[in-house]
């Protein structure tokens, strides 16, 4: 599989995957419990719940970025075959689109 376009295809998912990952805490209620009440992939619910899911490296990758577990954030980066170099850029690009989309 060629990651690129792969992810590519899955932007709906992945937007809600990064959406609802902290839904949870949000919520002040068990991710599991939240998620019997929203509409979501097979895909999506797997991997906010922790289960193998093709979308579960994505949420990993981004987790251990944000904890600054460095050793994890490789091991995302060679299973997904991106190279770690990018994944700041695309982060920060992910910030400043979101940002932008909250003034609007």
């Amino acid at each position: 599989m060629v990651i690129t376009a792969w992810l590519t295809d899955q932007k709906p998912d992945l937007y809600l995957l990064g959406m609802l990952s902290l839904i949870d805490t949000m919520l002040d209620r068990p991710m599991a419990q939240v998620l019997t009440t929203l509409p979501v992939t097979d895909d999506l619910r797997d991997a906010l719940s922790g289960e193998p899911s093709p979308l579960r490296p994505i949420l990993q990758l981004v987790e251990a970025f944000e904890r600054g577990g460095w050793a994890a954030l490789a091991a995302s980066c060679a299973h997904l075959q991106i190279e770690e170099s990018t994944v700041v850029p695309l982060y920060r690009s992910a910030i400043a689109w979101a940002t932008k989309a909250l003034e609007r």
